[in-house]
């Protein structure tokens, strides 16, 4: 998984991938999707973790 970006602002990281999913749908076919983990840092430790859902 390709890793697009990255993204801090004050207690605030956000990573963005690009990312090949099976698409559920059509089992012999595939979609291509960004992905993100978005952060939040408290202490120099992630203290929140925030990722979206895929597509069922």
């Amino acid at each position: 998984m390709p890793l697009v970006s990255i993204v801090a602002e004050k207690d605030m990281v956000i990573l963005t991938f690009v990312q090949e999913v099976t698409d559920p749908e059509g089992v012999q076919s595939t979609y291509t999707t960004t992905w993100f983990d978005m952060f939040r840092i408290e202490d120099g430790k992630i203290a929140e973790h925030w990722a979206p859902a895929r597509k069922m």
